[in-house]
């Protein structure tokens, strides 16, 4: 019995091994785990907030420039407008009213000339009062045994025609060539002011600054133009008195066609610069695509 009972195997001892999980761990591990995969998407979240920020206030800043530059936009056509009519106002009452008058200039004799020629002239003798010229024609005026008497004749444009009657002073031939200068001029200046108008209102239905320049650049050839006129016209007269064409004893001054022609001129140069001015380009940031696009036609 006892050997019995020494054969008899050990029996083998089964041991768990517990692992023992305290909740504090869990705990931990498991925000471990929670704030590792969450991380990403709340600054994907944030970083879409700070876009959507942004975009916003890009928003609001292009608002803001498109209405400052609405609002120029919209002065700056008034102020075309105003200068527009101004001009077809130069063109059609004054230009024209001064192209077509012969005040241009004035040539008076003396006071001591026209004494000396009442007391030495007969009843019936012409005595030389004062002659008005424009681009075309010059009127002499006379007193005859106490009446006025007016003759006026058209400036010679070729030699060899009749040209009896005449004053000297249209006949000479550096005079000749003022005077056809002139009329060309003039009648150039008139339709660069007809085509400068046009394209002047034009730019109100098309407003990019092509047509603007193009406009500049009519108004500064008409104003070339008109300054021709003032010029030839005024050298002409300083050579004709010159060269004693004039009756001896009087005095030239110009008249009031002639400082029309200057208001135009200047009318047109400050319209020519007003228009480069206000045709250049404007340039846009990427912002100004937002909602709306861009002004076009700048």
């Amino acid at each position: 019995m006892a050997r019995s009972r020494s054969n008899t195997p050990p029996k083998k001892s089964t041991q768990v091994n517990r692992v023992v999980f305290s909740p504090s761990s869990t705990r931990n591990s498991d925000n471990g785990s929670i704030n590792s995969s969450t991380h990403p998407k709340l600054q994907s979240k944030e970083s879409a907030d700070n876009e959507k920020r942004r975009r916003v206030e890009k928003v609001a800043r292009a608002k803001e420039r498109r209405e400052a530059m609405l609002k120029r936009v919209r002065m700056e056509k008034k102020v075309m407008l105003f200068s527009s009519i101004v001009a077809f106002l130069s063109l059609f009452p004054v230009w024209i009213m001064a192209v077509f008058t012969d005040h241009w200039f004035n040539v008076r004799q003396s006071d001591e000339a026209l004494q000396k020629a009442f007391n030495v002239s007969l009843s019936e003798q012409d005595v030389f009062i004062y002659s008005n010229a424009g681009l075309w024609r010059m009127c002499h005026h006379f007193q005859t045994a106490g009446r006025s008497r007016q003759t006026c004749s058209y400036f010679s444009i070729f030699l060899g025609r009749d040209d009896s009657g005449r004053s000297p002073s249209t006949l000479n031939e550096h005079v000749i060539d003022y005077t056809r200068a002139q009329i060309c001029f003039a009648f150039i200046s008139v339709l660069l002011m007809v085509m400068t108008i046009v394209a002047a209102f034009y730019t109100f239905k098309n407003s990019r600054y092509v047509y603007k320049r193009l406009a500049s650049c009519l108004y500064f050839m008409t104003t070339i133009t008109v300054l021709a006129v003032q010029e030839v016209l005024g050298t002409s007269v300083n050579y004709a008195d010159g060269a004693k064409l004039y009756p001896q004893g009087s005095h030239v001054s110009y008249g009031f066609s002639y400082y029309l022609g200057w208001s135009v001129f200047l009318v047109y140069l400050v319209n020519g610069c007003m228009f480069l001015v206000m045709s250049r380009k404007v340039k846009y940031d990427d912002d100004d695509d937002i909602d709306g696009g861009q002004i076009m036609g700048r």
